[in-house]
């Protein structure tokens, strides 16, 4: 047989050009590919711009519900402080190596390496330094440290138009796994101050015949994550006479044996003033205190501050709760409008001393959980309750428990010559 060679070469001509002008269209060839990588650069940018109406418009096969999951996502975002700061920091590459297109099929896929700031590690920083929300925000642009997240972006041609298959929105759940941590910051302690009140003055919030004066200020302590360093200052006239140890307490009591060593404090004007341990002011208010006697008080005196100290080594204190029926103590004494009790309870350790005395104790309540409006709605005198296990003092009130504090106060007497405690359960 006789080829002829001219017809071989423009057949093989022809061939080669219909394969150049269709092999784009159906193999996935260097147009298709350019589209796919501009769909996913316009995808990428909008995701960590935060767009939502250009993200879910350049996606596939989304219904109503899916659309409202990623606009409530992005807005929980920009609403968030934190979670906006990180956000802000997200970062893109395409990898264009790795796009593979089947124009026959409408099928294509590319990798994407998105980066984000590592909060983590700059949340351990920034609470190894006791730092506040708004440290982790500044110290967040500061952080050169990325967390990575690949994804593999599948599109699905729709009309000449490449779009995100990602109907199960795993592409966010992997970029936006952020939002999963938890930064918990404790509150300034000034936000959290509610003020004081003298505590145990007559009615004008002065004092007579004083053993002690007690400027009780109070706090919410749940919204610190760690107790406060305070202490607080006496002045009576004016003068300088006593300065207190560090403490977390916001309750300064003053007393006289720590001051002229006598039963009662002497006449004039006290002032107390609570600080932070770095000097910052949180509270100051004065106080008159009158004397109409002198020497030591009708009967036995009780030396100031002797019964508080054995208490405080003998007792251990808890709350305790009826609410499942049979009662249980818990840390902290928070109830809600269902119950009907509040109890606080003191086990005796100190039987020798505590397992025959009567404690006197008051019942304050207020609904905005400040000592200045707080009504006394309950006093009684209890002896502890013997059990098999030992002797508990079980301070009450019962009654249609309303949303807000009660205060509870134990006292040696309703003189209060020494108050041992006074505590605060929350209704809500």
């Amino acid at each position: 047989m006789k080829f002829d060679s001219k017809k071989i070469a423009a057949s093989a001509m022809a061939v080669t050009m219909i394969m150049s002008m269709t092999g784009c269209s159906l193999l996935g060839g260097g147009k298709a590919k350019r589209e796919v990588l501009d769909a996913a650069d316009s995808f990428a940018s909008n995701v960590c711009s935060l767009k939502a109406s250009k993200v879910t418009g350049a996606m596939a096969d989304l219904d109503d519900d899916q659309i409202e999951e990623i606009e409530f996502g992005f807005s929980c975002i920009n609403d968030d402080a934190i979670f906006s700061a990180i956000a802000s920091t997200l970062a893109y590459e395409i990898d264009e190596d790795s796009v593979e297109v089947d124009s026959k099929k409408g099928e294509a896929s590319v990798d994407v390496v998105f980066t984000y700031v590592d909060a983590e590690s700059v949340y351990e920083d920034v609470i190894d330094d006791n730092g506040s929300e708004e440290d982790f925000i500044d110290a967040l642009g500061d952080c050169d440290d990325v967390v990575e997240v690949e994804v593999t972006l599948e599109f699905t041609l729709d009309d000449d138009e490449w779009l995100v298959d990602d109907a199960k929105l795993k592409t966010f759940e992997k970029i936006f796994a952020f939002m999963g941590y938890e930064f918990e910051f404790g509150a300034d302690f000034m936000e959290v101050y509610n003020g004081h009140s003298w505590w145990m003055a007559d009615s004008d919030d002065n004092y007579s015949n004083a053993s002690y004066i007690d400027f009780w200020g109070t706090y919410n302590s749940y919204d610190l994550t760690e107790d406060p360093e305070l202490y607080f200052t006496v002045e009576h006239d004016g003068v300088l006479v006593y300065t207190s140890d560090i403490t977390s307490s916001a309750d300064c009591y003053f007393y006289a044996s720590d001051y002229t060593g006598d039963d009662y404090l002497p006449e004039g004007t006290y002032t107390i003033t609570l600080y932070l341990a770095d000097g910052t002011v949180v509270d100051s208010d004065s106080t008159y205190v009158s004397l109409t006697t002198s020497g030591s008080s009708s009967g036995t005196p009780v030396v100031s501050g002797e019964m508080v100290a054995l208490w405080e080594s003998g007792i251990n204190d808890y709350w305790y709760s009826y609410s499942d029926g049979t009662g249980y103590a818990m840390d902290s004494g928070v109830y809600d409008t269902t119950e009907s009790t509040i109890e606080y309870t003191c086990q005796v350790y100190d039987e020798d001393t505590f397992a025959d005395f009567p404690v006197y104790y008051e019942v304050y309540y207020s609904a905005t959980g400040n000592t200045e409006d707080a009504e006394l709605v309950y006093s009684s005198t209890i002896y502890p309750t013997e059990y098999s296990n030992g002797y508990f003092y079980e301070f009450q009130y019962n009654g249609a428990l309303e949303e807000g504090s009660y205060f509870f106060a134990g006292a040696t007497d309703s003189s209060a010559d020494e108050v041992f405690f006074i505590v605060e359960a929350t209704v809500s």
